[in-house]
């Protein structure tokens, strides 16, 4: 999902003659399913090997991801809501920077899947006889890292074994449904994910390798289509 299918999105969003729904009511399920992107907003310590100690200058870099993504929310009253956002395992590529990749090459060094669970606790501006129905909401996420491998320069040199710790942060969003018919929106949201951990390289030429202080704090937006019941 691009920012020209974004804007398209929106643009044909505004041009639909509005329809003039309900609002939200306490009991309401709501599900929206769709597409997300995951802009990585990526820093990181400088690496620190048992045989050459801190590589001065070096730090990783995470690659961005798209794919399936959808929540699942729960009406508490006509304005508070809570909702859970899921979606596939993501997988990223992490690649080194100027300085690391003069050590080890300039291809990726590491790859990972993750799966981003999200609870919010939203709310929603609710307007009767509106179409549109924005909503600001703020809750925690738990992202768990998996099938970590290492990859590139780092494999080369006998690194065989990476570890990631899982974590534990704060997460806001904001977003807005656009009402097509009675049950039926589009949906497009933003959010920000706090999410930092630590990283263990194990084996190589250097010994084991330490990266401490990873900041991977993703943007993430989504275009869904969604239903009230």
């Amino acid at each position: 999902m691009n920012n020209n299918m974004i804007r398209v999105t929106i643009m044909w969003m505004i041009l639909i003659f509005p329809y003039s729904a309900s609002a939200l009511e306490e009991g309401d399920w709501i599900i929206r399913i769709g597409g997300a992107k995951i802009n990585v907003m990526a820093s990181s310590d400088e690496l620190i090997t048992e045989g050459a100690g801190v590589l001065e200058g070096t730090e990783i870099d995470v690659g961005d991801k798209s794919g399936f993504a959808g929540s699942l929310g729960y009406m508490l009253t006509e304005n508070w809501g809570i909702e859970v956002l899921f979606g596939q395992p993501f997988s990223h590529d992490v690649m080194p920077n100027a300085e690391l990749a003069g050590l080890i090459g300039p291809a990726n060094i590491v790859s990972f899947k993750h799966i981003p669970p999200v609870l919010s606790l939203n709310y929603h501006f609710n307007v009767n006889g509106g179409n549109i129905r924005p909503y600001i909401g703020g809750g925690i996420n738990y992202v768990h890292f998996f099938d970590e491998e290492t990859t590139g320069g780092l494999k080369n040199l006998g690194y065989t074994e990476v570890a990631i710790e899982d974590s534990w942060g704060l997460a806001l969003q904001a977003g807005i449904d656009y009402d097509l018919s009675k049950n039926i929106f589009v949906n497009f949201n933003v959010r920000w994910v706090d999410v930092n951990t630590e990283a263990k390289i194990k084996g190589g030429a250097f010994g084991d390798i330490s990266v401490k202080n990873i900041e991977l704090d993703p943007i993430i937006l989504m275009l869904t289509v969604g239903t009230v019941f």
